[in-house]
């Protein structure tokens, strides 16, 4: 499909909580620098202290951090809604785009004119957040799911009928450049990146790498940080996989090693659309993923671009980490199928489809 032409310059308002390390955060970012090429963009946010990625337009901090207490977090929604309210009320926005439901709730007190995007699996928000999409989101401009999956979740099971899905953008000419960083990893490795979460199932994978056969010719590295650095660690002890199994913590450049890894695991419980299986692909990388819920299967054929083994059976896991290793010709044919199948991910066709709604 064509990429679609921008139309002439409108005011488009990007809301959400930060621009913190995180898929979504990533999006937004994209999103905002190439519209900002052809059009006036503000992009919003409530915690303008960390920006870990480059933007484009103009940065609009309207200082209302989180909180954690229950009080604080009405009162940070009321405080959140109004000062929305008066910046949509100042700048006649033509699109008004919000992610992740911590900006989506405020967004929508402010403007139904709004689109909100889900970013994650509706079945791990807790029953309030539920109730407040089921109340609030009918009123949306659209809802934009990122991946199929959770587009029916929220069509059949909250009675969200105006959900549709647009799936996460690529920026395959940065993501070119970023690649060629050298690695200084000395040995072979597999990769897996994310948050050092129980989501991430990286306690799976390191059970999965101790009872493969590849843990004696190549090591495991996983990019991120999070709360379960310290149980990993103890069970990557508790292994003896201390000099094979590598938390390398958050890097700033993760397509270096994606390009350089013999493999790339994805070992996720739950998504949404994850942004590093992509990027796995465009680097060329070969990937085997759990086929969780969501998005996994929407990005890889199984056998075509990928592996895809049933989610939280590290035994499947091992298995398929040794298949992939022992056959390079396979890998080499994933490293062309992948890359290939996600150019409809171009990050000027997936904005087109964003102005288009």
């Amino acid at each position: 499909m064509p990429d679609t032409p921008l139309p002439a310059n409108q005011r488009i308002a990007i809301v959400i909580h930060s621009l913190t390390k995180g898929g979504a955060e990533r999006v937004a970012a994209s999103l905002s620098e190439h519209f900002a090429r052809t059009h006036t963009v503000d992009l919003i946010v409530f915690d303008g202290r960390l920006t870990a990625y480059p933007y484009g337009g103009t940065l609009v901090d309207l200082n209302c951090p989180a909180t954690t207490n229950i009080l604080g977090k009405l009162t940070n929604l009321a405080r959140r809604f109004w000062k929305l309210h008066k910046q949509f009320r100042q700048h006649h926005y033509a699109h008004i785009f919000s992610f992740m439901e911590s900006a989506n709730f405020p967004t929508l007190l402010a403007s139904p004119a709004a689109i909100v995007s889900v970013r994650n699996n509706p079945h791990k928000f807790s029953p309030a957040t539920r109730w407040m999409m089921r109340i609030l989101y009918p009123r949306a401009r659209k809802v934009v799911a990122v991946s199929n999956a959770i587009a029916d979740i929220l069509r059949q099971e909250l009675a969200i009928n105006n959900a549709l899905s647009i799936p996460n953008p690529l920026n395959f000419t940065d993501i070119d450049i970023l690649k060629r960083q050298p690695v200084g990893h000395p040995r072979p490795y597999l990769l897996a990146i994310g948050r050092l979460h129980p989501q991430k199932g990286f306690d799976l994978l390191i059970t999965a790498f101790a009872r493969s056969k590849a843990s004696q010719t190549t090591d495991l590295l996983i990019l991120g940080e999070g709360p379960q650095r310290d149980r990993l660690q103890r069970q990557i002890s508790g292994l003896g996989l201390t000099e094979k199994v590598w938390l390398k913590g958050a890097a700033n450049n993760p397509y270096g090693y994606l390009a350089n890894a013999q493999l790339f695991v994805l070992s996720s419980r739950y998504e949404g659309y994850p942004n590093v299986l992509i990027e796995a692909l465009a680097c060329q990388c070969p990937v085997v993923a759990t086929n969780c819920p969501t998005g996994p299967n929407e990005i890889l054929t199984h056998g075509v671009n990928g592996i895809l083994v049933e989610n939280e059976n590290a035994d499947e896991l091992s298995k398929a980490i040794d298949y992939m290793m022992e056959n390079p010709s396979l890998r080499e044919s994933f490293r062309q199928q992948g890359r290939a199948a996600i150019q409809h991910l171009k990050l000027s066709t997936i904005a087109g489809q964003w102005l288009e709604i």
